[in-house]
C-alpha cells in the first residue's frame, strides 16, 4: 500500500492488452517528488506501479547523488517497466492508442 506521506507529480495511467488475447488491464504509473535523504549526500524519489499484481503497490525508492540524478534514474526505471511491459503486452494510452516511446 501506498504510504500516506507519498506525493505524486507525475502519474501515467496505461492499458495492457495482452499480445495473445483480448484480455485489457488499467495500471497506474506514478512518481514521487524527489527529496533529501540527507541533505547535499543522498536524495531519493519513490515509484508506485498500481494495478499489476508483479509490482505490489508500494513506493519503491530509487537513490541518487542529488534531486536530479534520482528523478532520472527513477524515470529510467519507469521506461524499464514500460518495456517490460512491451514484451507481452501492447501498452496503450487510455484513448486505445498505442503507446510509442521508446517500447
Amino acid at each position: 500500500m501506498v504510504s500516506d506521506g507519498f506525493q505524486s507529480i507525475a502519474e501515467r495511467t496505461i492499458i495492457l492488452q495482452s499480445k495473445t488475447s483480448d484480455a485489457r488491464r488499467k495500471v497506474v504509473v506514478q512518481l514521487g517528488k524527489p527529496y533529501w535523504v540527507s541533505e547535499g549526500i543522498e536524495a531519493a524519489c519513490s515509484v508506485v506501479v498500481l494495478g499489476d499484481d508483479r509490482w505490489p503497490s508500494r513506493n519503491i525508492m530509487i537513490r541518487g547523488d542529488d534531486l536530479l540524478q534520482c528523478l532520472e534514474l527513477s524515470i529510467k526505471f519507469i521506461h524499464s517497466i514500460l518495456d517490460d511491459f512491451a514484451a507481452s503486452n501492447r501498452v496503450l494510452f487510455e484513448d486505445g492508442s498505442e503507446m510509442r516511446e521508446s517500447l
